[in-house]
Protein backbone atom coordinates (compact mmCIF):
# COMPACT_ATOMS: atom_id res chain seq x y z
CA UNK A 1 0.00 0.00 0.00
CA UNK A 2 2.55 2.33 0.48
CA UNK A 3 4.57 1.60 -2.33
CA UNK A 4 1.83 2.39 -4.69
CA UNK A 5 0.65 5.64 -2.38
CA UNK A 6 3.97 6.73 -3.13
CA UNK A 7 3.93 6.20 -6.89
CA UNK A 8 0.38 7.80 -7.05
CA UNK A 9 0.80 10.78 -4.96
CA UNK A 10 3.43 12.14 -6.72
CA UNK A 11 3.21 15.79 -7.88
CA UNK A 12 4.37 15.83 -11.42
CA UNK A 13 5.01 12.95 -14.50
CA UNK A 14 8.84 12.95 -14.07
CA UNK A 15 8.54 12.30 -10.57
CA UNK A 16 5.61 9.98 -10.92
CA UNK A 17 8.30 7.78 -13.29
CA UNK A 18 11.07 8.55 -10.77
CA UNK A 19 8.97 7.20 -7.55
CA UNK A 20 8.29 3.92 -10.02
CA UNK A 21 12.20 3.23 -11.18
CA UNK A 22 12.54 3.82 -7.19
CA UNK A 23 9.87 1.60 -6.01
CA UNK A 24 10.86 -1.14 -8.94
CA UNK A 25 14.18 -1.24 -7.79
CA UNK A 26 13.69 -1.65 -4.04
CA UNK A 27 14.17 -5.62 -3.55
CA UNK A 28 10.97 -5.32 -0.95
CA UNK A 29 8.74 -2.74 -2.49
CA UNK A 30 9.40 -4.12 -6.49
CA UNK A 31 8.31 -7.42 -5.09
CA UNK A 32 5.47 -5.84 -3.38
CA UNK A 33 4.21 -3.94 -6.16
CA UNK A 34 3.33 -7.53 -7.74
CA UNK A 35 1.92 -8.91 -4.85
CA UNK A 36 -1.59 -8.90 -6.22
CA UNK A 37 -0.84 -10.60 -9.29
CA UNK A 38 0.62 -14.06 -7.64
CA UNK A 39 -2.33 -15.74 -9.10
CA UNK A 40 -2.08 -14.16 -12.41
CA UNK A 41 1.64 -15.60 -12.42
CA UNK A 42 1.18 -19.04 -11.75
CA UNK A 43 -1.67 -18.79 -14.14
CA UNK A 44 0.80 -17.30 -16.96
CA UNK A 45 3.92 -18.88 -16.34
CA UNK A 46 3.75 -21.39 -18.77
CA UNK A 47 2.96 -19.37 -21.68
CA UNK A 48 5.82 -16.71 -20.63
CA UNK A 49 3.11 -14.02 -20.19
CA UNK A 50 4.69 -13.40 -16.90
CA UNK A 51 5.27 -10.12 -15.39
CA UNK A 52 7.45 -8.84 -12.09
CA UNK A 53 10.18 -6.38 -11.49
CA UNK A 54 12.15 -4.99 -14.78
CA UNK A 55 9.38 -7.24 -16.69
CA UNK A 56 6.29 -5.26 -16.45
CA UNK A 57 4.94 -6.88 -19.54
CA UNK A 58 5.31 -9.70 -22.22
CA UNK A 59 6.21 -9.39 -25.71
CA UNK A 60 5.97 -12.89 -27.99
CA UNK A 61 5.69 -13.05 -31.90
CA UNK A 62 4.04 -15.02 -34.45
CA UNK A 63 4.11 -15.04 -38.32
CA UNK A 64 1.42 -13.09 -39.86
CA UNK A 65 2.26 -13.23 -43.48
CA UNK A 66 5.39 -13.26 -46.09
CA UNK A 67 7.83 -11.10 -44.56
CA UNK A 68 5.24 -9.98 -41.88
CA UNK A 69 6.01 -10.51 -38.23
CA UNK A 70 3.20 -9.69 -35.98
CA UNK A 71 4.59 -8.85 -32.12
CA UNK A 72 1.78 -8.76 -29.56
CA UNK A 73 2.60 -6.65 -26.38
CA UNK A 74 0.77 -7.92 -22.88
CA UNK A 75 0.65 -4.19 -20.82
CA UNK A 76 0.33 -4.15 -17.72
CA UNK A 77 -2.14 -1.56 -16.09
CA UNK A 78 -2.78 -3.09 -12.65
CA UNK A 79 0.29 -2.00 -10.60
CA UNK A 80 -1.60 0.65 -8.71
CA UNK A 81 -4.82 -1.57 -8.91
CA UNK A 82 -6.97 -2.06 -6.15
CA UNK A 83 -4.70 0.54 -4.14
CA UNK A 84 -6.08 1.14 -0.30
CA UNK A 85 -8.04 -2.06 -1.11
CA UNK A 86 -10.52 -0.12 -2.77
CA UNK A 87 -12.41 -0.47 -6.51
CA UNK A 88 -10.62 1.51 -9.27
CA UNK A 89 -11.49 4.97 -10.44
CA UNK A 90 -11.15 6.39 -13.56
CA UNK A 91 -8.04 7.83 -14.16
CA UNK A 92 -6.32 6.47 -11.17
CA UNK A 93 -3.92 3.78 -12.56
CA UNK A 94 -0.72 3.96 -14.16
CA UNK A 95 1.17 2.33 -17.24
CA UNK A 96 4.46 4.72 -17.45
CA UNK A 97 6.88 5.13 -20.18
CA UNK A 98 8.54 2.17 -19.39
CA UNK A 99 6.22 -0.13 -20.90
CA UNK A 100 6.72 0.96 -24.43
CA UNK A 101 6.34 -0.05 -28.05
CA UNK A 102 9.62 -0.79 -30.35
CA UNK A 103 9.19 0.49 -33.85
CA UNK A 104 10.88 -2.44 -36.03
CA UNK A 105 11.12 -2.91 -40.02
CA UNK A 106 8.03 -5.19 -41.18
CA UNK A 107 7.10 -5.99 -37.81
CA UNK A 108 2.75 -5.12 -37.13
CA UNK A 109 2.09 -3.89 -33.35
CA UNK A 110 -0.66 -5.65 -31.33
CA UNK A 111 -1.40 -4.48 -27.60
CA UNK A 112 -3.54 -6.01 -25.05
CA UNK A 113 -4.15 -4.24 -22.21
CA UNK A 114 -7.17 -4.65 -19.69
CA UNK A 115 -7.73 -0.69 -18.85
CA UNK A 116 -8.31 1.40 -21.60
CA UNK A 117 -6.57 4.95 -21.52
CA UNK A 118 -9.47 6.51 -20.27
CA UNK A 119 -8.33 4.83 -16.77
CA UNK A 120 -4.86 6.25 -16.71
CA UNK A 121 -3.87 8.65 -14.80
CA UNK A 122 -1.06 8.65 -18.41
CA UNK A 123 -3.78 7.87 -20.49
CA UNK A 124 -3.23 11.08 -22.99
CA UNK A 125 0.62 9.61 -23.33
CA UNK A 126 -0.43 6.26 -23.35
CA UNK A 127 -2.73 7.10 -26.33
CA UNK A 128 -0.73 8.44 -28.03
CA UNK A 129 2.26 6.17 -28.35
CA UNK A 130 -0.04 3.03 -28.94
CA UNK A 131 -1.94 5.03 -31.97
CA UNK A 132 1.59 6.05 -33.55
CA UNK A 133 3.09 2.31 -32.72
CA UNK A 134 0.47 -0.31 -32.51
CA UNK A 135 -1.75 -0.73 -35.26
CA UNK A 136 -4.27 -2.92 -33.62
CA UNK A 137 -5.15 -2.41 -29.71
CA UNK A 138 -7.25 -4.36 -27.96
CA UNK A 139 -8.74 -3.13 -24.22
CA UNK A 140 -11.00 -4.77 -22.05
CA UNK A 141 -12.52 -3.75 -18.23
CA UNK A 142 -15.65 -1.77 -19.17
CA UNK A 143 -17.46 -4.79 -20.60
CA UNK A 144 -18.80 -2.41 -23.96
CA UNK A 145 -18.22 -4.15 -27.08
CA UNK A 146 -16.85 -1.75 -29.23
CA UNK A 147 -14.92 -1.12 -32.86
CA UNK A 148 -12.74 2.05 -33.45
CA UNK A 149 -11.51 1.91 -37.38
CA UNK A 150 -9.11 4.24 -38.70
CA UNK A 151 -6.77 4.37 -41.25
CA UNK A 152 -3.84 3.35 -39.24
CA UNK A 153 -4.95 0.92 -36.54
CA UNK A 154 -7.95 -0.52 -35.07
CA UNK A 155 -9.11 -0.46 -31.79
CA UNK A 156 -10.98 -3.19 -30.12
CA UNK A 157 -13.09 -2.47 -26.81
CA UNK A 158 -14.29 -6.41 -25.48
CA UNK A 159 -17.33 -7.33 -24.13
CA UNK A 160 -16.87 -10.49 -21.08
CA UNK A 161 -18.08 -14.00 -22.38
CA UNK A 162 -19.43 -14.13 -18.92
CA UNK A 163 -20.09 -10.78 -16.97
CA UNK A 164 -22.02 -10.99 -13.57
CA UNK A 165 -25.55 -10.97 -13.55
CA UNK A 166 -25.24 -7.81 -11.08
CA UNK A 167 -24.44 -5.71 -14.00
CA UNK A 168 -26.69 -2.42 -15.33
CA UNK A 169 -26.52 -4.16 -18.77
CA UNK A 170 -26.40 -8.25 -18.93
CA UNK A 171 -24.84 -8.84 -22.22
CA UNK A 172 -22.27 -11.57 -22.52
CA UNK A 173 -20.07 -11.48 -25.52
CA UNK A 174 -17.16 -11.66 -27.85
CA UNK A 175 -14.87 -11.11 -30.34
CA UNK A 176 -13.01 -13.12 -33.13
CA UNK A 177 -10.45 -11.37 -35.21
CA UNK A 178 -8.73 -12.17 -38.56
CA UNK A 179 -5.28 -10.37 -39.52
CA UNK A 180 -3.99 -11.48 -43.22
CA UNK A 181 -1.42 -10.18 -45.15
CA UNK A 182 -2.58 -8.97 -49.10
CA UNK A 183 -0.55 -7.54 -51.89
CA UNK A 184 3.07 -6.81 -52.20
CA UNK A 185 5.91 -4.32 -52.27
CA UNK A 186 4.32 -0.40 -51.82
CA UNK A 187 1.13 -2.52 -52.34
CA UNK A 188 1.44 -4.17 -48.91
CA UNK A 189 -1.65 -4.02 -46.43
CA UNK A 190 -3.04 -5.79 -43.89
CA UNK A 191 -6.39 -6.89 -43.91
CA UNK A 192 -8.60 -7.24 -41.08
CA UNK A 193 -12.10 -9.15 -40.20
CA UNK A 194 -13.97 -8.21 -36.76
CA UNK A 195 -16.40 -10.76 -36.07
CA UNK A 196 -19.02 -9.27 -33.12
CA UNK A 197 -20.78 -11.85 -31.50
CA UNK A 198 -23.50 -10.72 -28.58
CA UNK A 199 -25.29 -13.25 -26.85
CA UNK A 200 -29.30 -13.32 -27.09
CA UNK A 201 -31.66 -14.93 -24.94
CA UNK A 202 -34.62 -15.99 -27.91
CA UNK A 203 -33.69 -17.90 -29.49
CA UNK A 204 -31.25 -18.36 -26.90
CA UNK A 205 -27.31 -18.34 -28.27
CA UNK A 206 -24.56 -15.87 -29.65
CA UNK A 207 -25.52 -13.94 -32.65
CA UNK A 208 -23.49 -11.67 -34.76
CA UNK A 209 -23.37 -8.17 -34.31
CA UNK A 210 -24.51 -7.02 -37.74
CA UNK A 211 -23.33 -3.26 -39.34
CA UNK A 212 -25.76 -0.17 -40.96
CA UNK A 213 -25.73 -2.07 -44.06
CA UNK A 214 -26.90 -5.45 -42.57
CA UNK A 215 -23.09 -7.19 -43.40
CA UNK A 216 -21.98 -9.47 -39.98
CA UNK A 217 -18.53 -8.97 -40.68
CA UNK A 218 -16.70 -5.70 -40.22
CA UNK A 219 -14.10 -5.68 -42.69
CA UNK A 220 -11.14 -3.08 -42.74
CA UNK A 221 -7.72 -3.11 -44.33
CA UNK A 222 -4.20 -0.74 -43.43
CA UNK A 223 -1.68 0.39 -45.83
CA UNK A 224 1.42 -1.76 -44.97
CA UNK A 225 4.22 -0.82 -47.60
CA UNK A 226 7.06 -2.83 -47.32
CA UNK A 227 9.82 -1.12 -46.16
CA UNK A 228 11.85 0.46 -48.96
CA UNK A 229 15.86 0.05 -49.14
CA UNK A 230 18.64 2.16 -51.34
CA UNK A 231 22.61 1.35 -51.88
CA UNK A 232 24.83 3.16 -50.35
CA UNK A 233 28.55 2.95 -51.59
CA UNK A 234 30.61 3.26 -48.12
CA UNK A 235 34.57 2.28 -48.43
CA UNK A 236 33.95 0.55 -52.00
CA UNK A 237 31.17 -1.37 -50.58
CA UNK A 238 27.57 -1.53 -50.91
CA UNK A 239 25.33 -1.28 -47.94
CA UNK A 240 21.96 -1.75 -48.13
CA UNK A 241 20.10 0.90 -45.31
CA UNK A 242 16.45 1.22 -44.53
CA UNK A 243 14.21 3.80 -43.58
CA UNK A 244 14.55 2.22 -39.79
CA UNK A 245 18.28 2.97 -39.53
CA UNK A 246 17.02 6.63 -38.39
CA UNK A 247 15.45 4.46 -35.19
CA UNK A 248 18.33 2.23 -34.17
CA UNK A 249 18.64 4.52 -30.84
CA UNK A 250 14.72 3.85 -30.13
CA UNK A 251 15.56 -0.25 -30.15
CA UNK A 252 18.34 -0.23 -28.23
CA UNK A 253 17.41 -2.85 -26.23
CA UNK A 254 16.70 -4.90 -29.03
CA UNK A 255 19.22 -7.51 -27.99
CA UNK A 256 16.71 -8.17 -24.97
CA UNK A 257 13.20 -7.71 -26.28
CA UNK A 258 13.73 -9.29 -29.60
CA UNK A 259 14.70 -12.35 -27.72
CA UNK A 260 12.19 -12.09 -25.43
CA UNK A 261 9.96 -12.20 -28.44
CA UNK A 262 11.14 -14.47 -30.62
CA UNK A 263 9.78 -16.72 -27.86
CA UNK A 264 6.86 -16.95 -28.63
CA UNK A 265 7.44 -19.71 -31.90
CA UNK A 266 5.77 -23.35 -31.17
CA UNK A 267 8.62 -24.69 -30.71
CA UNK A 268 9.38 -22.71 -27.76
CA UNK A 269 6.20 -22.31 -26.30
CA UNK A 270 6.57 -26.23 -25.88
CA UNK A 271 10.02 -26.15 -24.41
CA UNK A 272 9.32 -23.67 -21.80
CA UNK A 273 6.10 -25.61 -21.00
CA UNK A 274 8.19 -28.74 -20.60
CA UNK A 275 10.68 -26.85 -17.99
CA UNK A 276 7.66 -26.15 -15.92
CA UNK A 277 6.70 -29.50 -15.97
CA UNK A 278 9.72 -30.82 -14.16
CA UNK A 279 10.25 -30.86 -10.22
CA UNK A 280 11.18 -27.98 -8.86
CA UNK A 281 14.66 -28.92 -8.03
CA UNK A 282 15.15 -29.90 -11.90
CA UNK A 283 14.35 -26.42 -13.15
CA UNK A 284 16.43 -25.14 -10.24
CA UNK A 285 19.21 -27.30 -11.19
CA UNK A 286 19.15 -26.55 -14.96
CA UNK A 287 19.30 -22.58 -14.43
CA UNK A 288 22.29 -22.79 -12.14
CA UNK A 289 23.96 -25.75 -14.42
CA UNK A 290 23.54 -23.03 -17.76
CA UNK A 291 24.03 -19.80 -15.30
CA UNK A 292 20.59 -18.57 -15.87
CA UNK A 293 20.51 -17.51 -12.30
CA UNK A 294 22.51 -15.86 -9.87
CA UNK A 295 22.81 -17.17 -5.88
CA UNK A 296 20.93 -13.77 -5.43
CA UNK A 297 18.03 -14.62 -7.69
CA UNK A 298 17.60 -18.04 -5.76
CA UNK A 299 14.50 -16.97 -3.39
CA UNK A 300 12.55 -14.63 -6.19
CA UNK A 301 9.01 -16.15 -6.75
CA UNK A 302 9.34 -18.83 -9.01
CA UNK A 303 7.39 -17.23 -12.40
CA UNK A 304 10.35 -14.18 -11.99
CA UNK A 305 13.16 -16.37 -10.92
CA UNK A 306 12.59 -18.77 -14.52
CA UNK A 307 11.27 -16.15 -16.20
CA UNK A 308 14.43 -13.95 -16.17
CA UNK A 309 16.09 -17.72 -16.66
CA UNK A 310 14.23 -18.43 -19.80
CA UNK A 311 15.00 -15.28 -21.26
CA UNK A 312 18.56 -15.44 -20.53
CA UNK A 313 18.60 -18.99 -22.26
CA UNK A 314 16.80 -17.38 -25.41
CA UNK A 315 19.16 -14.23 -25.05
CA UNK A 316 22.69 -16.30 -25.29
CA UNK A 317 21.91 -18.97 -27.41
CA UNK A 318 21.55 -21.57 -25.09
CA UNK A 319 17.70 -23.25 -26.01
CA UNK A 320 19.40 -26.07 -27.43
CA UNK A 321 21.25 -26.88 -24.33
CA UNK A 322 17.99 -26.31 -22.67
CA UNK A 323 16.17 -28.45 -24.26
CA UNK A 324 18.89 -31.48 -23.83
CA UNK A 325 18.80 -31.20 -20.32
CA UNK A 326 14.95 -31.48 -19.93
CA UNK A 327 15.21 -34.72 -22.33
CA UNK A 328 17.42 -36.01 -19.55
CA UNK A 329 15.50 -35.27 -16.72
CA UNK A 330 12.27 -36.54 -18.46
CA UNK A 331 13.83 -40.03 -19.09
Amino acid sequence: MNAQAMIFQAQSEDDRLWMLRKQLNHDVTGQALFHGHVAYNEFAKKMSCQVYPGHLYWKQERELGPGVTLRIHGLTSTLLSARNGANDRRGSLYLSPLQTIDPSPNVVNLTICHHPPDWLIDGDDVEDMLNERAMFQVFGHKHRQRIHETTTYVRWSAGSVNPSHAEKQFEPSYNIIELNVAGEGTERRIDVASHLYRYQPQPEGFQPIRKNDGQEVFRHWIPFPSEETSGVKTGGIVQTVTRETCKAQATASASYTDAEASMGDARTRHLVDRFWDLDSSDRREIALELGLISDGEIDLPEPHRYGVALIRASERGLLGRLEQLIDARER
